[in-house]
């Protein structure tokens, strides 16, 4: 009623208050008609009257915030409705069915029994460091080679008993359950963010001698110039005892420079994206990985190399800062129960949005509240590029997807239109089509 007093309108107020535009009408008539304060309070309900008091809610939802473990369950990390109406029953003794349970959890937007992967870099130099990524990746030195290197180990090499049966109309492919093991190996590859070359190598393990192994070839791979080597904070990614990249350096006219990805933002090195490609297109299918990750006598080759279009070109105009809003870490506010229809209105602003760039029309929108996931390709295996979640009415966080196929959360929550302006300034590289 105050911003109504204001000369806003229904849409703004809803807006600013997280509400639906109807509920805002109907309160705004009914303090039209009878202006008291007593008119602000909700009226008695139609039907039965309510069985279940507020009191007892409020103790539903006090156990389920509480762990197990702090109530007998010791064997348990979770809550299940129907161990949360047995605990209620036994501590209070308030009887409440499984369905009850249930249906007043999810009046409450409540879930004990699901859990969400958490991640947050801790490192204090994170914006430093993805803003000097970023500048080479957009900007690499005149004459520089720019690539990036990482392992992927424990590779399955399966093969199938029987051979798989073709897809045809009406009728989906199948392969037959049974497999065979022809033990692992360890892939260790090299991209280049210029060309959108890959070259790799297959071992047996992931040691520091295989590492160095690798960048001995690629060495010789890239005989003059200067090389930005672009990788994680893994054990052998550092000198160690034996001081091996200090040596390798001197071995090569100190034309290496190692730069390091922050703590937890695996998704900064673009070598995870070309993992997901082979994570989705060969490991997940099980197919037979006999021949592909068998070792080439001469050193480096490009295994399964991709289709790569030109990388998408867009204006560096949103730097990193340390104080932005988009680099603060806020806590996670509540979701409001009109998100779904919020989330639809996001994703076509998100669209729109994403019209205004060229090179960009290969990219479709998929919203799912409280989501708005970016991806390309086929819709039955589809190649995910980022996604923001909604946290609140006006705060979203952006995540990029792993080579595992799994989503990594990001410290950047800002807006929507900031989190946008971000992704396609500093990340622009995520968006680019691929194969």
């Amino acid at each position: 009623m105050l911003l109504a007093a204001e000369g806003h309108s229904n849409q703004d107020i809803a807006r600013s208050l997280g509400c639906h535009v109807d509920t805002v009408r109907v309160w705004r008539g009914r303090f039209a008609r009878d202006g008291r304060v007593v008119t602000l309070e909700d009226r008695p309900r139609s039907g039965r009257p309510a069985r279940i008091s507020p009191a007892a809610r409020c103790e539903l939802i006090k156990l389920a915030c509480d762990k197990p473990a702090n109530h007998g369950l010791q064997t348990r990390t979770t809550w299940t409705y129907a161990t949360l109406a047995r605990r209620l029953l036994h501590e209070t003794g308030i009887g409440l069915s499984v369905s009850e349970v249930g249906r007043i959890l999810r009046n409450e937007d409540f879930r004990p029994h699901k859990m969400r992967l958490w991640l947050h870099s801790p490192d204090p130099d994170f914006c430093r460091k993805v803003q000097r990524i970023c500048d080479l990746y957009h900007h690499p030195p005149d004459g520089a080679h720019v690539l990036c290197v990482d392992e992927k180990t424990g590779m399955q090499a399966l093969g199938r008993r029987f051979p798989s049966k073709l897809p045809a109309p009406g009728r989906a492919g199948r392969f037959e359950f049974e497999y065979v093991r022809r033990g692992t190996s360890s892939l260790i590859a090299a991209f280049d963010v210029r060309t959108g070359r890959v070259l790799g190598e297959c071992k047996p393990q992931r040691r520091a001698e295989d590492l160095v192994g690798f960048m001995e070839a690629l060495a010789r791979n890239y005989p003059t110039g200067q090389v930005y080597i672009v990788w994680d904070n893994l054990n052998i990614h550092y000198d160690g005892s034996d001081n091996r990249w200090v040596r390798f350096n001197q071995r090569h006219g100190d034309r290496f420079h190692f730069v390091y990805t922050p703590i937890h933002a695996s998704w900064i090195n673009q070598i995870e994206i070309w993992f997901s490609l082979l994570q989705r297109r060969v490991l997940r299918c099980r197919l037979s990985l006999r021949r592909c990750l068998a070792p080439r006598r001469d050193g480096l080759h490009p295994p399964l190399e991709p289709r790569r279009s030109p990388p998408v070109q867009l204006d560096l105009s949103w730097p990193l800062r340390p104080n932005s809003a988009a680099s603060r870490r806020m806590s996670r506010p509540r979701t409001s129960r009109n998100t779904a229809a919020k989330t639809d209105d996001d994703a076509r602003a998100v669209e729109q949005f994403l019209r205004q760039y060229q090179g960009l029309a290969h990219i479709r929108v998929r919203h799912r509240a409280p989501l708005i996931t970016l991806e390309s390709g086929p819709a039955d295996d589809p190649v995910l590029h980022a996604r923001l979640r909604r946290l609140a009415a006006n705060l979203w966080q952006l995540e990029m997807a792993t080579h595992t196929g799994r989503w990594e959360p990001t410290p950047f929550r800002a807006s929507r239109d900031e989190l946008l302006e971000l992704l396609l300034g500093n990340f622009g590289w995520t968006l680019s089509e691929r194969a």
